[in-house]
């Protein structure tokens, strides 16, 4: 899929990644039932933004570097949100998080400073145009959110490619 056929997807993928929060205020806690539902939507713009990022860096001839970066800059405001966004006792149904995030909160939020830091490096280094370092980045936070999945939400889908791209 070609970076023009996308356009309407990115579009659509930026706005809500860069609206998501912006009518909660910054730094408080979520609370009650809303906070699972703002944990799916995240996971879900990630997602999106993640496939976009990787159609475009693998297999678009013209990389635009702004939106690419402008993708991967959401993808660290929405990881660097975790913290915020699994306060105690919203890991009661319908979450798939399970309590080994609150068990295991250091590691939890080391998994997410490590996406966190990939995606900084998948926008410096497509700014820099410098495609085969976005790839291995983006390839690093994909086993990140992978390992992270399998261990704290099993059940939920970790891989962000449905098919095999035959890289």
């Amino acid at each position: 899929m070609a970076w023009k056929k996308t356009t309407a997807a990115w579009a659509v993928a930026l706005f809500f990644g860069a609206t998501a929060h912006a009518a909660e205020p910054a730094g408080e806690p979520l609370q009650g039932p809303a906070v699972i539902a703002a944990r799916q939507e995240t996971m879900r713009q990630m997602e999106a933004i993640w496939l976009m990022l990787d159609d475009m860096i693998e297999r678009d001839e013209d990389l635009d570097r702004k939106a690419a970066a402008d993708g991967a800059a959401i993808m660290v405001d929405l990881f660097g949100d975790m913290q915020r966004q699994y306060p105690e006792g919203s890991f009661l149904p319908p979450t798939a998080a399970t309590l080994e995030v609150r068990q295991d909160w250091s590691d939890f939020l080391k998994m997410a400073a490590t996406a966190q830091g990939y995606a900084m490096n998948v926008r410096e280094a497509v700014l820099d145009g410098d495609r085969a370092t976005a790839a291995t980045h983006l390839a690093a936070l994909e086993v990140t959110c992978s390992t992270c999945h399998l261990r704290f939400s099993p059940g939920i889908r970790s891989d962000l490619r449905p098919w095999p791209q035959g890289r």
